[in-house]
């Protein structure tokens, strides 16, 4: 008698479609759990970071002395003026020896007072006579860097000397050549 084949002498495996993909699916799911949570765990570290700067913060502005910041500030100001006028210190050491040059020997100065952003100066002197005021003004009219000048209270003194006073406004283009 015929054998029956109820079997077939090779059986066909069922493979499930959704089984064979799950593995790398879940791999990627595991890679965005452990990123999200590493960025989670990140951010609150920062928040705390955060949180405690403003603290610091708030704690040092509590601490700090108004009435010592406002003296360093007007320290810090004077010491910037005091900067600018020793930078101007050079133009004033030049500005005087240039009226050293211009002035004659004969005259002699009692009082000078100068305005180095007007470049004007004024000063009082006297002289051995008014040809010695006169040859004084012509010798200031002769230089360049001077742009203006004028005599004002010519008197004659008890010695026999002549006291004037000079205004001198200088050119600022010339003034320092």
């Amino acid at each position: 008698m015929p054998e029956l084949d109820l079997l077939p002498e090779r059986t066909k495996k069922i493979e499930i479609g959704a089984a064979t993909r799950f593995g790398p699916s879940f791999f990627i799911f595991i890679i965005v759990f452990v990123l999200y949570g590493g960025l989670f765990f990140y951010n609150k570290t920062l928040e705390s970071k955060v949180q405690e700067l403003d603290a610091s913060l708030i704690s040092f502005n509590q601490n700090r002395d108004k009435a010592k910041e406002e003296r360093i500030a007007e320290v810090n100001s004077k010491l910037n003026q005091a900067q600018i006028l020793l930078g101007r210190h050079m133009l004033w050491s030049k500005g005087f020896k240039k009226i050293q040059q211009l002035t004659l020997p004969s005259v002699q100065f009692e009082s000078l007072v100068a305005s180095l952003p007007e470049l004007k100066f004024e000063f009082k002197a006297t002289a051995p006579n008014l040809t010695a005021i006169a040859k004084q003004g012509a010798n200031f009219l002769a230089d360049e860097s001077v742009s203006d000048i004028s005599v004002n209270q010519i008197k004659i003194l008890t010695n026999g000397r002549t006291e004037f006073i000079f205004k001198l406004t200088f050119n600022s283009d010339k003034f320092l050549k």
